[in-house]
């Protein structure tokens, strides 16, 4: 499917380009793992050429299958590379139960329900900015609604605090 490691640059792994590839279809923004004995690293094709393909490197799949963002060690020049596949996309978009609500589909993979989970995202600092009309108070608001969907949803480590200054988000708490 994809060739071998040309080079591998700070973040960017430059792969060559199999014709086989030209079957496959729009490959941008396509996640793939490098996989070499127990090391599974995660990129994304950020740039295909004739015979290049740039694909930057996101994170690591731990043994136990955990996805984890940043990576450690660089894959070698030996590493295989595929296509994500389903268990490791389902770590990725997280699955609906107990401890997580639906954030929204997937612009990439049009099958899948974004799902994050409640514990994790709100026990971190996290800001949302952007200019004006570009929907950050919609987007809070369904975030909002969305976490009171889910009846079962257990929260034990999530802090929420939402500063309202022109009283956008009431009508999201009715």
């Amino acid at each position: 499917m994809f060739g071998k490691i040309k080079y591998i640059g700070e973040n960017i792994a430059h792969v060559e380009k199999l014709d086989s590839l030209a079957e496959e279809g729009d490959l941008m923004n396509v996640h793939v793992v490098f996989e070499e004995g127990t090391q599974c690293v995660l990129g994304e094709v950020e740039e295909v050429t004739d015979d290049t393909i740039k694909i930057r490197f996101l994170g690591e799949f731990l043994e136990s299958g955990k996805y984890i963002s940043g990576v450690i060690r660089k894959p070698s020049l030996n590493s295989k590379i595929r296509k994500i596949n389903n268990d490791e996309l389902m770590e990725i978009v997280g699955k609906y139960d107990k401890t997580t609500f639906k954030v929204g589909q997937s612009s990439i993979y049009t099958d899948y329900t974004v799902c994050a989970d409640i514990n994790s995202l709100f026990a971190n600092h996290m800001a949302i900015f952007g200019n004006t009309g570009s929907g950050k108070s919609c987007g809070v608001a369904r975030i909002v609604q969305n976490i009171f969907q889910n009846p079962s949803l257990v929260s034990y480590n999530a802090n929420i605090f939402i500063f309202d200054a022109y009283g956008e988000y009431k009508t999201a708490f009715a």
